[in-house]
C-alpha cells in the first residue's frame, strides 16, 4: 500500500506531466505556423514523454525518482521555449524541438531506472538485515 508521501509525490509528478503537456500543446497549436505539416503528429512527438508519464506514472513504485525526472524534463521544456520563443533571434535554436522529446523521455526513464535500482537495493538490505 502506498504511503501518503508516495501518493503526494506521484500526484505532483503527474501534475508536472499535465503542465508539460499543456505547454507542448500551446507551443504546437498556438505558436507555430498553421502551415506546418501534420501539427497533431508533431504534437504527439513533442509530448511523448508527458504522455508516457501520464500513462505509466500512476503505476510506478518509485515516485520520488520519477518526480526528479519530471522536474528536469519540465525544465528542459522551459529552456526550449525560452531559447526559441523568448530569446531575440531564437528561431536559430528551433532545432531543439527535434531532440527535446527524446531527451525528456531519456531523463524520465533514467530517473525511473535509478529509483527502481535504489528501491531494489533497499528491499535487499531489509531482507538481509
Amino acid at each position: 500500500m502506498d504511503s501518503g508521501t508516495t501518493k503526494r509525490t506521484r500526484a505532483l509528478a503527474l501534475a508536472i506531466a499535465v503542465a508539460g503537456l499543456a505547454l507542448t500543446a500551446y507551443v504546437e497549436f498556438a505558436l507555430t505556423s498553421s502551415d506546418a505539416a501534420d501539427p497533431f503528429g508533431w504534437f504527439v512527438y513533442g509530448a511523448v514523454a508527458w504522455l508516457a508519464l501520464l500513462g505509466i506514472g500512476p503505476f510506478l513504485p518509485v515516485s520520488s525518482a520519477v518526480l526528479v525526472g519530471a522536474v528536469l524534463a519540465l525544465a528542459l521544456e522551459a529552456v526550449a521555449y525560452w531559447l526559441v520563443f523568448a530569446l531575440p533571434g531564437g528561431t536559430a535554436h528551433a532545432g531543439i524541438y527535434l531532440w527535446k522529446p527524446l531527451a525528456q523521455l531519456a531523463l524520465i526513464g533514467a530517473a525511473w531506472f535509478a529509483g527502481y535500482l535504489i528501491h531494489l537495493r533497499s528491499l535487499r538490505a531489509r531482507a538481509h538485515g
